[in-house]
């Protein structure tokens, strides 16, 4: 691989990164307890004013039709008439007549912490002719993320250090090295961004997301809720259960239980990912070991005099195999990883990409908007014996990734303790079943999931009492991520008609369209 060659594979490695965050000082001073309005308090979005949008130009060459605005919306809805924050939107506007357009299809990229409206094009130009024909595809950025303001800065947090010659470290020294760093980090972003932070859970988004709806002059709401976005979803409907259209409920959270379960279960959830590979992608799940044991015997030292590690690959494979559409950039970094090992130019312009561009890139599942969102959402935090025995009990259970995602999902909280948790609904009686189960959702999920397991998706599912449509394989985020005509055909004709399937199904993986071009080829 030639130098442009590796630093073509990096433009690659970032977008695909990106899609689906390093610590500061500790102040001197910890920030005082932030109260946070209750849920009983608030202002219900619909006796406010309805707000207006006014849509500017920002087209791209890529995104020749995007559209661009702000909605301002209160900080606290107690005090409707008090600060406001601006909340980012982004849409492209539908591709059929003004008597075929049927409304606006709003769509949240998840995290919590993911920026929608950076890639608002590349989502709507996943979906079908008839879907573009009938809405606005609607991307908008949360409270305190992304284009939103104010937003959270300064808030990332590193990846952890691991052993670099060791693959069954002792997980317990692993996570007291790792609490020390997030916990100042957090305090230091809590001090710089706590007005922000203190209102930034998903009580408010999902007020935001009405306000949303109105100002976009649709009477019922039309949500591709995905990841993250369906916690904003089902807590939009237990509020506002006769407001919504049409929602697609795509790799579900469980909505039943608190943040102890993120850990404990999300924790398992690439190796879950990875048993499927294994029997269903022999290649890559070989080319993923391979490079593994070769790491584990012989780091690789970095120009800057780091190691890439068997984890710092680990890391990023496990970032990459929920997206069956990344699968072929594993090898690809396994042959930069080799080139690397080289003592000539093109070794020294791997190692500056692995350095600049694997080690160094955000970490998404701790710090930032994940653990501010999370914290303000669930009252429960772990204490650091509960956090060690879950990443032992992973480590020992999903063996080739699972300690780690176990020790970043469970240390989200530390550091945080001055932040006042407005915990959301969890959804445990009959009563709050009976609220939602006029609601039209249709939930979608992968059997192995990467990221939401199957068992969130089901007890999903038994909140709302509605199909699922099941698909046989890793992906995370279903709906046209897969050529699969069982998956995407049902979701179409909802999101449309909005008429639910009678049924569940479950359907066939489907290969990866570079995989079935390669094989095409042979």
């Amino acid at each position: 691989m030639g130098g442009r060659g590796v630093r073509n594979l990096v433009v690659t490695l970032v977008s695909v990164l990106s899609v689906p965050v390093a610590a500061q000082p500790l102040a001197a001073a910890q920030p005082s307890q932030i109260q946070v309005p209750t849920l009983g308090a608030m202002a219900s979005a619909g006796q406010l004013a309805a707000p207006r949008l006014t849509w500017r130009d920002c087209s791209t060459a890529l995104s020749p039709t995007k559209q661009c605005a702000w909605l301002r919306v209160p900080r606290r809805y107690d005090r409707p008439d008090g600060p406001t924050v601006r909340i980012a939107l982004a849409r492209i506007p539908a591709t059929g007549s003004s008597r075929q357009r049927i409304g606006s299809l709003v769509w949240d990229a998840g995290g919590p912490g993911g920026i929608s409206t950076g890639i608002v094009a590349e989502m709507a130009d996943r979906m079908s002719t008839q879907v573009r024909k009938r809405f606005d595809f609607v991307a908008f950025d949360p409270r305190g993320i992304g284009e939103s303001r104010p937003a959270l800065r300064g808030c990332d947090q590193p990846w952890p250090v691991r052993p670099a010659l060791n693959p069954l470290p002792v997980w317990r020294a692993v996570h007291d090295r790792f609490a020390d760093v997030v916990r100042i980090g957090n305090r230091a972003c809590l001090e710089d961004n706590q007005r922000i932070a203190a209102v930034m859970g998903t009580n408010n988004v999902a007020r935001d997301l009405d306000r949303i709806r109105a100002a976009l002059g649709d009477r019922k709401l039309t949500f591709w809720a995905t990841s993250y976005g369906t916690r904003i979803g089902y807590v939009y409907a237990l509020r506002y259960p006769q407001r919504v259209r049409a929602m697609v409920m795509d790799g579900s959270i469980d909505p039943t239980a608190g943040f102890p379960a993120l850990p404990l279960v999300g924790g398992t959830s690439q190796d879950v990912a990875f048993r499927f590979i294994r029997a269903n992608q022999r290649p890559l799940y070989r080319t993923v070991i391979r490079t593994a044991a070769q790491l584990t015997a012989h780091p690789i030292r970095l120009n800057d005099g780091r190691r890439f590690t068997r984890w710092n690959w680990l890391d990023v494979v496990g970032d990459l195999i929920g997206f069956q559409d990344a699968w072929a950039n594993v090898p690809a970094i396994a042959h930069l990883v080799r080139t690397a090992r080289e003592g000539d130019s093109e070794g020294f312009d791997a190692r500056i990409v692995l350095a600049d561009h694997v080690m160094d890139r955000p970490n998404s599942n701790v710090g930032a908007g994940f653990s501010v969102v999370n914290c303000v959402d669930y009252a429960r935090r772990l204490s650091s014996r509960q956090r060690i025995d879950d990443v032992v009990a992973n480590a020992r259970r999903s063996p080739v990734f699972g300690g780690t995602l176990t020790l970043l999902y469970g240390s989200g909280c530390i550091g945080l303790d001055a932040l006042g948790p407005d915990p959301i609904p969890l959804v445990k009686t009959a009563s709050q079943r009976a609220r939602v189960a006029a609601v039209p959702v249709l939930l979608a999920n992968a059997t192995h999931d990467a990221a939401t397991p199957m068992k969130w998706a089901k007890r999903m599912q038994r909140v709302f009492g509605r199909p699922m449509i099941r698909y046989r394989g890793t992906q995370h985020i279903i709906w046209r991520a897969t050529r699969s005509p069982c998956v995407n055909q049902p979701i179409d004709k909802f999101v449309v008609s909005g008429k639910i399937p009678r049924r569940d199904r479950t359907c066939a993986f489907v290969e990866p369209a570079q995989a079935a071009a390669s094989l095409a080829g042979r």
